[in-house]
């Protein structure tokens, strides 16, 4: 079995998750033209050539799990992609989706299950996720969002991180700051 070609594998699968996550989060602009500039900006980033130069496995895993932790809180959240059809006359917002409590709690143990994957590589990703959760939650206010959206935001990060750190619990003791 050639292991060389295996993680070479592994790494390009990272890089390839990741553009797959901006693409997939990307949807959310009703402009094609957006999604393709979401796209271009996010391949294009010089942190994958870095990583990569200087053998940076948690750089990748964490280029890879931002993007799909960004959508999946999104959609814990409760916003849903802004319809395209009204991107022509007026400003569009975010819809706002009307979800029970079961299907928000799937949702935050759906983005917890993804952070424990990540988190399982790169143990970085845990206080990662629960980071950019608190920043969507301030950035909602700061944009003059709903105070509810930005509740939910920071609870799903919550929710996000504890199942994440539950399903790593065998070996979470052994983190340290050095790995």
């Amino acid at each position: 079995f050639r292991m060389g070609m295996l993680q070479t594998l592994f790494v390009l699968g990272l890089i390839l998750v990741g553009v797959a996550g901006v693409r997939n989060l990307a949807t959310v602009f009703p402009s094609t033209r957006a999604q393709v500039g979401a796209l271009v900006v996010y391949a294009a980033t010089p942190l994958v050539s870095g990583a990569m130069s200087s053998g940076r496995l948690t750089v990748l895993v964490v280029y890879a799990i931002v993007p799909w932790a960004v959508q999946l809180l999104r959609r814990a959240a409760g916003i849903s992609t802004a319809d395209p059809q009204l991107a022509e006359t007026i400003d569009v917002v975010d819809g706002l989706a009307d979800m029970s409590a079961w299907e928000r709690v799937r949702r935050t143990v759906l983005v917890g299950v993804a952070v424990a994957v990540a988190a399982a590589f790169a143990p970085i990703a845990l206080p990662l996720v629960f980071l950019v959760a608190v920043v969507l939650a301030l950035g909602t206010l700061l944009a003059r969002g709903s105070w509810v959206t930005a509740m939910w935001f920071f609870v799903t990060g919550i929710g996000a991180t504890i199942v994440a750190a539950l399903l790593n619990l065998p070996w979470i003791t052994a983190w340290s700051w050095e790995g």
